[in-house]
């Protein structure tokens, strides 16, 4: 159907996909009708991709090269362009991380003792996550908001869990609670600021990985992207099946190793329970962490004594 409507009319096709229908009591946009339900066949076809380009390029050509010439000709409409605004978000979240960077390789002080421009250095990301995460939620919020007299089958709260449905607004809730506890933590003064350092490290490791998205969207990097996404889902499922069975493992080479007598698996402080050591032990097994200089030790076992974790 859409191949026809294509070879009849490329523009009327345009406004078909952009116009809001009601179709068996489902009001919705057919071009957003197919993102929202993944009808992938759809959003992939030619007539769709073109005229993604041209909200994209803003009715210019598309192409990156023809698009930065036309800047001289048009600079009005590369201005408004989305590709503009989406170019200059990510310059400069780029520039704003490589600001905290540089704020994280200086000593750290209160907010009362620390100069204006490490201040600025400080507070840029701040400022800039706490907006990126409005932005999120009202997307989110807007899923509620619709006319009483429409009627369709998409729910609010089936819009709404499907905005939440986007591992990058669940980055941009964490970076906007690590930000909160990075302002918290600054304001107490201490020797080391080893609390402050790690939230604001974990903040620049999670906003390095927000980043990232520019990478996520592009039509080449992109796949590369996602086939690493999906095999660290993977690996993630692994992960639980590899602790069940080196708690296994661990508790039978425990119980070989050790004299007969009773074991305190569970006793004093968590931190200190012996199945964290069960557990370590085998996980440096599997890893083939051994630790050459223990092996060397008179009167051990030479595969009981490992470097510490």
């Amino acid at each position: 159907m859409m191949d026809t409507l294509s070879q009849k009319d490329r523009e009327d096709t345009f406004i078909i996909l952009d116009s809001l229908v009601t179709v068996w009591k489902i009001q919705a946009k057919p071009i957003f009708f197919a993102y929202e339900f993944l009808l992938y066949d759809v959003i992939a076809h030619p007539t769709s991709v073109a005229w993604m380009d041209q909200k994209w390029y803003n009715g210019l050509i598309p192409n990156w090269k023809r698009f930065i010439w036309n800047v001289k000709d048009h600079p009005f409409v590369v201005l408004q362009s989305l590709c503009f605004r989406f170019l200059l978000h990510y310059v400069l979240f780029g520039v704003v991380l490589l600001m905290y960077s540089y704020f994280l390789l200086t000593p750290l002080e209160t907010y009362k003792e620390a100069s204006m421009f490490h201040l600025f250095l400080e507070i840029a990301l701040y400022i800039w996550t706490t907006l990126d995460f409005l932005e999120d939620l009202m997307n989110s919020l807007g899923a509620w908001i619709c006319n009483k007299e429409e009627e369709t089958r998409r729910k609010s709260g089936f819009k709404f869990l499907f905005q939440l449905n986007d591992m990058w607004k669940a980055l941009g809730l964490l970076c906007f609670l690590l930000a909160v506890c990075s302002c918290l933590s600054r304001m107490k003064k201490t020797e080391t600021f080893n609390l402050t350092k790690r939230f604001c490290g974990l903040l620049l490791i999670f906003s390095y990985l927000r980043c990232s998205r520019v990478f996520a969207i592009h039509r080449f990097t992109g796949r590369s992207f996602m086939f690493l996404r999906y095999m660290s889902e993977h690996l993630v499922q692994f992960l639980f099946v590899m602790i069940f069975m080196i708690i296994g493992v661990g508790i039978f080479y425990v119980a070989l190793l050790q004299k007969n007598e009773s074991m305190t698996t569970f006793s004093g402080k968590w931190s200190k329970w012996k199945i964290w050591y069960i557990i370590i032990i085998r996980t440096f097994n599997c890893m083939e962490k051994f630790s050459m200089i223990s092996l060397a030790l008179p009167r051990r076992r030479p595969w009981t004594k490992y470097e510490k974790f």
